[in-house]
């Protein structure tokens, strides 16, 4: 019975769940919409940089020809940070704390494996 539950336990800690906060599709560009309408960036690009539309201010990727706003590239970048996945390793980071405690790092064995893998 208890080696059934150990098994069960560790058959549990290795399965992946796709947990809804770190849905990069649908989750990331509301958090980034979020924080930009929270922040003072629209007022700063007005302001500062003289983009008289702020946020909606229209930028084209000339090597892609694509047009977006300032939101809209934003969000997409809050979403292609995750891909591929060794980015994402890379990115959490609390800019409040000590780079040591900061909660970024890439010492741990999973994260060297992950790194591994997109460095091949």
């Amino acid at each position: 019975m208890k080696k059934s539950i150990i098994l069960f336990v560790l058959l549990l800690a290795t399965v992946s769940f796709n947990v809804f906060a770190h849905d990069d599709v649908a989750i990331h560009p509301k958090i980034m919409e979020k924080s930009m309408s929270q922040s003072n960036l629209d007022s700063y690009l007005k302001n500062n940089l003289i983009f008289t539309k702020g946020t909606d201010t229209s930028l084209t990727m000339l090597s892609e020809d694509k047009e977006d706003t300032i939101v809209g590239w934003l969000k997409k970048g809050s979403t292609a940070e995750d891909h591929p996945m060794c980015r994402a390793s890379n990115h959490f980071h609390d800019p409040l704390k000590s780079w040591d405690v900061s909660g970024r790092s890439d010492n741990s064995f999973w994260i060297g494996l992950i790194n591994q893998y997109c460095n091949l």
